[in-house]
């Protein structure tokens, strides 16, 4: 059981390396929460780096090259059934999604369940 799950808000991948660089060793999760700019501001990476994000999409599983975590994706984006799959691919062990950011949720959790073997959380 986690009981400390940082929770890292970063503006590049710069900023995000050197953060988990703080918590290596300490702990074996953390938590990026990830901001479009219009569900809830200000964007944050790698929205506010839309172009390396884009880049990055066919890498499956990039988000280790980050070092070996469990990373907890919080989407605070609009319509978080565009990008779920995306971040999952990219090595997210979890999504957090706001009820209030769709009007899909139960299409979405449905998807997810049924492509990624989603479990209850």
């Amino acid at each position: 059981m986690n009981i400390v799950v940082p929770t890292i808000l970063t503006n590049s991948q710069d900023d995000l390396e050197g953060k988990l660089a703080r918590v290596s060793g300490l702990v074996n999760a953390v938590q990026i929460d990830v901001v479009d700019g219009r569900f809830a501001t200000p964007a944050t990476w790698p929205y506010a780096d839309h172009e390396r994000m884009v880049a990055r999409a066919g890498e499956h599983g990039w988000l280790k090259s980050f070092g070996s975590f469990r990373y907890e994706i919080d989407l605070m984006v609009e319509a978080p059934e565009e990008s779920a799959g995306f971040w999952i691919d990219a090595g997210a062990t979890a999504l957090v999604v706001h009820i209030e950011s769709t009007r899909y949720l139960p299409r979405l959790i449905n998807e997810l369940k049924s492509k990624y073997g989603y479990e209850k959380g």
